[in-house]
């Protein structure tokens, strides 16, 4: 019984709350994860760089979070030789393997089709970095089944470590200019972005798929 007698009843609104939350939790989710592998996609990796990149106290030049670019080698081939849906459960099964050679408090993010993004909370100068990579490439080199195929792939990377770049597009674009000479140079190989050798290629690439401002 009421206390009151004017009072005709009590509006529960608790679960609604609860409810909005959790719809709230999964839009988010969703619109910062790559549906397929389940890993960030490129909007969260965005706003991690962002924070990455803020000073950390007045007068720091910013966080030197190594970043590295990578994708698959020929990744083409195994689509066209096995299929679309093979090569899903390949990019599946490799973001899996990728994601398991980092620590906990690094970060991986799908970049979009067969390319990811890694950023290294772990590692601060680039023999670190470098060894992360070459750990990477190695990994990436054993065989994986795909529907009863045994497919072997490589990875090329790129490697930028330089505390100047301050901006997260010309951190993606450095990146993005030493994947692509990983990639000039052959299967599985890593580079590692020059800020004075690579300068004039970093200018070179205001639009690339990677400048996201």
């Amino acid at each position: 019984r009421l206390a009151d007698p004017d009072l005709r009843g009590i509006v529960v609104t608790s679960r609604d709350i609860t409810e909005r939350k959790a719809l709230q939790a999964r839009l988010w989710h969703q619109a910062h994860h790559d549906p397929l592998t389940g890993l960030p996609n490129r909007t969260l990796l965005l706003e991690r760089l962002t924070q990455a990149l803020e000073p950390p106290r007045p007068g720091s030049t910013g966080a030197a979070a190594p970043l590295l670019f990578l994708d698959f080698d020929r990744f083409k081939r195994v689509n066209d030789r096995l299929g679309h849906a093979a090569g899903d459960i390949l990019l599946v099964a490799a973001a899996r393997r990728l994601a398991g050679c980092i620590r906990p408090d690094d970060f991986i993010a799908r970049f979009g089709g067969d390319e990811f993004a890694v950023l290294l909370a772990s590692a601060t100068d680039r023999d670190a970095a470098f060894m992360v990579a070459e750990r990477l490439v190695a990994e990436m080199a054993l065989p994986f089944d795909v529907e009863g195929h045994e497919v072997t792939i490589t990875v090329s990377v790129g490697i930028v470590v330089s505390p100047e770049i301050t901006g997260r597009s010309d951190l993606l674009r450095a990146a993005d200019v030493a994947h692509y000479r990983a990639k000039a140079t052959g299967r599985g190989a890593i580079a590692l972005f020059d800020p004075v050798r690579d300068r004039a290629s970093l200018d070179r690439r205001p639009g690339s798929r990677t400048d996201f401002g």
